[in-house]
């Protein structure tokens, strides 16, 4: 099995829970701060979904850009567009060779270039981290039933 594959198979989990984790919060919450210059549930949401594919997109042009994604004001819209993303995101790493993962580019996290298969596994790191705040804003905002982690 690729790396790619592998990577893929591994990660659709964690989207997956983090996909159903805008079934537990309502267009009303989707504003909501823990503090006053914290980021919205649904501004750290699409901060999480540009943030993956700027890494997914960085390395398949193997050259580090920064990724924009189109601005939501809606719970709706947001889930629209992070269906959106995901299946784009998907078809960026689908069928990459190992070669062409072990290949090194050079990005603002390192001063030293990074195997573009490490930058895979700090996109999934980074939106686990970010899953994880997510989780505990929900809770803030009264959620009692979440997702389970990781989905499958």
């Amino acid at each position: 099995m690729l790396l790619s594959e592998q990577f893929l198979h591994a990660f659709e989990g964690h989207r997956k829970s983090l996909l159903q984790l805008l079934d537990a919060v309502s267009e009303e919450q989707f504003s909501f701060k823990p503090w006053d210059d914290a980021m919205s549930f649904g501004k750290l949401f699409h901060h999480t979904l540009t943030s993956t594919r700027t890494f997914w997109g960085s390395v398949h042009k193997g050259e580090f850009e920064r990724a924009t994604l189109p601005e939501v004001q809606t719970l709706e819209d947001l889930h629209k567009l992070a269906l959106q993303v995901t299946t784009e995101d998907q078809q960026l790493i689908t069928g990459l060779s190992d070669e062409f993962l072990n290949q090194s580019i050079i990005t603002p996290f390192s001063p030293n270039p990074i195997v573009k298969y490490q930058l895979l596994l700090m996109s999934r790191d980074h939106e686990i981290h970010h899953k994880g705040q997510l989780f505990v804003y929900a809770r803030m905002m009264g959620a009692k039933e979440l997702p389970f982690f990781v989905a499958r």
